[in-house]
């Protein structure tokens, strides 16, 4: 169960960053917005900067390559 719920707030995650990778926020900016939602915040804080930081750079890759 909490495998599954993993998954869908890292899928939640993802989309969160890609939303707002336009904007170029710091990682933990995000992550204080990502932890407003209504029970994200009690999940390990560890996961939440590992996949944001990973989604950041890959966003921030993209666009590089786009220039």
């Amino acid at each position: 169960n909490s495998q599954l719920q993993q998954r869908v707030i890292h899928a939640r995650i993802v989309d969160i960053v890609i939303a707002l990778s336009s904007l170029d926020l710091p990682p933990y900016v995000i992550l204080e917005i990502v932890d407003k939602f209504e029970y994200w915040s009690l999940v390990n804080r560890k996961f939440k900067i590992d996949t944001i930081i990973a989604v950041d750079k890959s966003c921030k890759r993209v666009r590089s390559l786009r220039k």
